[in-house]
């Protein structure tokens, strides 16, 4: 599990109850989670912190998450 403690995953969900699981999940895996309840705290996560891959819950209110993984590739298009 060493490998997997190196990756930080972003978990992004306006569904508190759906976050904290897929971040409990996630920690119990061994990864480094940091969660986000709204599309907009979950871009300004991504854009100043070194993520290494992204749980995106693609209907959310505000930004869906389609729109929400456009604006992420423009940050960091890699």
């Amino acid at each position: 599990m060493g490998r997997r403690q190196e990756k930080t995953l972003l978990c992004i969900d306006d569904e508190q109850v759906a976050l904290s699981g897929w971040c409990l999940y996630l920690q119990g895996k061994g990864y480094k989670v940091v969660g986000a309840s709204s599309a907009e705290e979950g871009l300004q996560m991504f854009a100043v912190q070194p993520i290494d891959a992204v749980i995106l819950d693609y209907s959310m209110p505000e930004l869906n998450g389609s729109a929400v993984s456009e604006v992420m590739k423009r940050i960091k298009p890699n």
